[in-house]
């Protein structure tokens, strides 16, 4: 029935807003049924609408993600760059921090390692999410230990360990 909405959103109403919010909705019913194809061409069709609604910001994240799975490093960075320009209002916080998190990912293993940690470390220094920050501090540190930047690991880690001392993070070494 989300579908079949979510659908007649998209396809029925003139206006370009409504119709990237019916094309994301669309998308996300896909994403959560593991239809991966069929979302991606939905969170698509959002972000081509003429429209600057947090949809069309949420359907770049998704697209990111999406393109990062199929180890498409280069596309997802470009997706989630447009996540993060897009999501500039504060309301959107959370979305920009999943979308520098998602390029340091994707720079990672492309194996631009410089890029990585400045993306970590933006995440970790910008927001205060009590799950995305942790994993970002350790995974900048694990990218500080594979460019010899030993210091800068153990600030890593020291600092998770002060934010965030419940963490089960906190006293694995990063590989």
């Amino acid at each position: 029935e989300a579908l079949l909405a979510a659908t007649a959103l998209a396809e029925t109403v003139g206006s370009p807003a409504w119709q990237q919010i019916g094309w994301c909705l669309v998308g996300r019913v896909h994403r959560a049924a593991g239809k991966s194809k069929k979302a991606t061409a939905a969170f698509e069709k959002s972000l081509s609408c003429d429209a600057r609604t947090a949809h069309g910001t949420e359907a770049a994240l998704r697209l990111g993600e999406f393109r990062y799975e199929g180890r498409d490093y280069n596309k997802s960075i470009e997706y989630f760059k447009q996540a993060a320009k897009l999501a500039s209002g504060d309301e959107q916080i959370s979305v920009r921090a999943r979308a520098y998190a998602g390029l340091a990912r994707a720079s990672r293993d492309k194996g631009e390692l410089e890029e990585a940690t400045r993306y970590f470390m933006t995440v970790a220094i910008l927001f205060d999410d009590p799950e995305l920050v942790p994993q970002c501090l350790y995974d900048a540190a694990g990218v500080f230990e594979k460019l010899g930047r030993h210091k800068d690991k153990r600030e890593a880690l020291k600092e998770l360990a002060q934010r965030y001392p419940n963490s089960e993070l906190v006293g694995k070494d990063p590989k």
